[in-house]
C-alpha cells in the first residue's frame, strides 16, 4: 500500500501546485506527475483530468501548459508498451459489458464509506473487515449521479476542475473495473478509498459559485461525524486484524531465521497454517530461503526474536513450527531395519492416552489398549526418531517445537521409518505425537 499512498499523496500535490498558474508550479506539477505515475497507476486519471482541464480553460494557455499532463502520460505510454512482453496487465476484457454495473456498485461502496455507513458487523476474518457493506450506498449512489448530473446543467456552469476530476473519477473506475474478479470485489476498501477521496474534491468544486441551503453546512457536518466515527471504529478493527496477521508472519518468519541456514538446498518459505487452521489470512509468502537469508544478512530481519517467539500467541507459534516442517521438508524416510539407537533419549512428555509406554534402552515402546488405539507426547533428542509399528495398523507421527499443539501429521505407516531433522541454532526440542492401534517402538535415529 506504500506506493499506493505516495501515488496519491503527489497526484493531489500535483493539483495544487497546477492552481499556482506559474512556471515553477506548472514544473512541480509536472514532476510530481511522473512521480505518482511511476508509483501506482492512480496518477493515470488525474493526469488525463489534468488535460481536460487545461483544455477548458480559457486563458489560452492549453498548448503552452500542455507538456504538464503529455510528459507523464507519454512515459507511461512508453512503460506500457515495454511491460507487454511479460504479459500480467490482471485486465479482464470480459469486464466490459459489465462496466454500467461496476461503476454503480464502486460509486455505492464510495459513498457508503464517506457516509459511515458501510461497516461488517461482527467480521471476524482480515477479508470480511476489508469488504464494504453497500447496501445504503446504492440509493446515496443514484442520488449523487442524479446531483452530479443536475450540476451539468445549470448555471453558473461547473469549472474546470469540476470536469476534471469528474472525468477522472470515471477513469479511475472504469479501468478498476477491468480488473475485478473473485479476489478483486467492487466492494474491496482498497479500490474505493481512492476513489473517495476524487469524490470529496469533486462533490467540493460542485458547490463552488454555487448557493447552498442555509441546512447544508449542518447536515455536512452531522455526515462526518458519523462517518469519522465508523472510520475510525474500522482503523481499530482493521488494525487489530492487520497485527494478528503480522504475529502469524514474523513467527514463521522467525522460523526461517532459526532454521534457514540448515535447510536443503532449493527450501522455499512458504505461508503455513497453525494447528487447528489457527491462521489469520493466506500470507502468500512463496520464496526460496535462500533469498531471504540473502536479504537479511543485508537489511536485518523482520521476523521475531527467540524469545519473542516464544512469548508470542499459540496460534503464531504453531505456525512456526509449520514453517520448519515445511523448510526442513519432513517426512518419513523408509529403512529397512530400525538399527542401533543413536545417542539421545526418548522421553515421555505425559502419561499416555489409551495406552502404556514402556522403557527399551533408549527407545519407548508404546503399547494400545486392545482393540483400541493409543497416544503418547515424546520428547526427542536431536537428530529426529525412527518407529516401527509391530501390527498391520500404521503409526501416526505429528510434530510439533514453539506451538502447545501438534500439526498435521509427517507420518502415516508402520514402518519401519525415521524422520530426520536437521540440528540448528535453538535448543528448543522437539515433541512428537505418536499414535497407533499397533504396538509400535520409537528410537532416536
Amino acid at each position: 500500500m506504500i506506493p499506493n499512498l505516495f501515488g496519491v499523496a503527489t497526484s493531489l500535490a500535483a493539483l495544487v501546485l497546477l492552481d499556482r498558474r506559474d512556471l515553477k508550479g506548472d514544473i512541480w506539477a509536472c514532476v510530481l506527475l511522473v512521480i505518482s505515475i511511476a508509483s501506482f497507476t492512480f496518477a493515470l486519471p488525474i493526469a488525463l483530468g489534468i488535460a481536460v482541464e487545461l483544455t477548458l480553460t480559457r486563458s489560452g494557455t492549453w498548448l503552452r501548459r500542455a507538456w504538464v499532463c503529455l510528459i507523464p502520460l507519454g512515459l507511461y505510454g512508453v512503460w506500457t508498451l515495454w511491460s507487454l512482453q511479460y504479459g500480467e496487465s490482471g485486465a479482464s476484457l470480459s469486464n466490459l459489458g459489465l462496466i454500467p454495473v461496476l461503476l454503480i456498485q464502486q460509486i455505492a461502496a464510495v459513498m457508503a464509506a464517506l457516509s459511515g455507513f458501510f461497516r461488517n458487523p461482527g467480521a471476524t476474518i482480515i477479508d470480511q473487515v476489508l469488504t464494504i457493506q453497500i447496501g445504503v450506498g446504492i440509493p446515496l449512489a443514484l442520488g449523487v449521479i442524479g446531483l452530479l448530473f443536475a450540476r451539468t446543467r445549470t448555471m453558473p456552469r461547473p469549472t474546470p476542475r469540476f470536469w476534471a476530476l469528474l472525468i477522472a473519477i470515471v477513469i479511475e473506475m472504469i479501468l478498476t473495473a477491468l480488473v475485478f474478479g473473485a479476489s478483486r470485489p467492487p466492494n474491496a476498501s482498497r479500490y474505493a478509498w481512492m476513489s473517495s477521496i476524487i469524490m470529496v474534491l469533486l462533490l467540493v468544486e460542485a458547490t463552488v459559485e454555487t448557493k447552498s441551503p442555509r441546512w447544508m453546512p449542518a447536515a455536512i457536518v452531522g455526515l462526518a461525524f458519523v462517518s469519522l466515527i465508523a472510520n475510525t471504529a474500522q482503523l481499530h478493527t482493521g488494525g487489530s486484524k492487520y497485527r494478528l496477521v503480522s504475529s502469524f508472519s514474523k513467527a514463521q518468519l522467525a522460523a526461517v531465521d532459526i532454521g534457514g541456514p540448515y535447510a536443503p538446498k532449493g527450501a522455499l518459505v512458504g505461508n503455513q497454517v497453525g494447528a487447528g487452521g489457527a491462521t489469520a489470512w493466506d500470507l502468500g509468502l512463496n520464496f526460496p530461503v535462500a533469498d531471504y537469508l540473502r536479504a537479511t544478512d543485508r537489511f536485518g530481519s523482520p521476523g521475531y526474536t527467540l524469545s519473542e517467539l516464544g512469548a508470542s500467541p499459540p496460534g503464531p507459534r504453531s505456525a512456526a513450527d509449520a514453517e520448519f516442517i515445511q523448510i526442513y521438508s519432513l517426512q518419513a524416510e523408509p529403512i529397512d531395519l530400525m538399527g542401533k539407537p543413536a545417542s539421545g533419549l526418548i522421553v515421555a512428555g505425559g502419561p499416555p492416552n489409551n495406552a502404556r509406554l514402556f522403557r527399551a534402552g533408549r527407545c519407548v515402546i508404546l503399547k494400545p489398549v486392545p482393540g483400541g488405539s493409543g497416544e503418547a507426547g515424546l520428547t526427542l533428542p536431536r537428530g529426529g526418531l525412527s518407529f516401527k509399528a509391530r501390527g498391520p495398523a500404521p503409526a501416526t507421527i505429528s510434530l510439533a517445537r514453539f506451538g502447545d499443539t501438534y500439526g498435521s501429521p509427517v507420518a502415516q505407516q508402520p514402518g519401519p521409518a525415521k524422520i530426520v531433522i536437521p540440528e540448528d541454532s535453538s535448543d528448543i526440542p522437539w515433541r512428537a505425537s505418536v499414535e497407533s492401534a499397533s504396538t509400535t517402538k520409537v528410537c532416536p535415529v
